[in-house]
């Protein structure tokens, strides 16, 4: 007899095919749109990762919308999918954590910056 266990997928979203700069809240919607229907995509239990490898700038203004955006939209539909975020520098991390503060959100997990593996963090889009 096999045991046969579903494993989770990961679909992955890179950011940096729309540039490497991000500072204006029309981006931040734009690509927000883009990520969720990215989401809206994957099966149950599978897991977005959403990659900021080789962005090298972002704003509070792009990241603020980019958030609203994925979250309005995942929370109006009743869309609770896993979402990791992967690829992030110190300066980077440092708008995304201020980004969910402000939107009452927290990441699940914290980040070893020694080891490149822990660099994806969880967090889901349910309230």
């Amino acid at each position: 007899m096999t045991n046969r266990v579903r494993s989770t997928l990961k679909s992955y979203f890179s950011v940096a095919d729309f540039g490497v700069a991000f500072s204006t809240r029309a981006k931040g919607e734009d690509l927000g749109g883009k990520i969720y229907a990215s989401l809206a995509n994957l099966n149950g239990g599978d897991t977005l990762v959403i990659d900021f490898n080789r962005v090298e700038a972002i704003s509070y203004s792009f990241m603020d919308e980019l958030l609203r955006t994925i979250m309005k939209d995942c929370l109006r539909k009743q869309i609770q999918k896993s979402i990791a975020v992967a690829g992030w520098s110190k300066d980077l991390f440092v708008v995304l954590d201020k980004s969910l503060l402000r939107r009452k959100c927290v990441l699940a997990s914290p980040i070893d910056w020694h080891n490149p593996t822990e660099r994806i963090l969880r967090c889901t889009t349910t309230t």
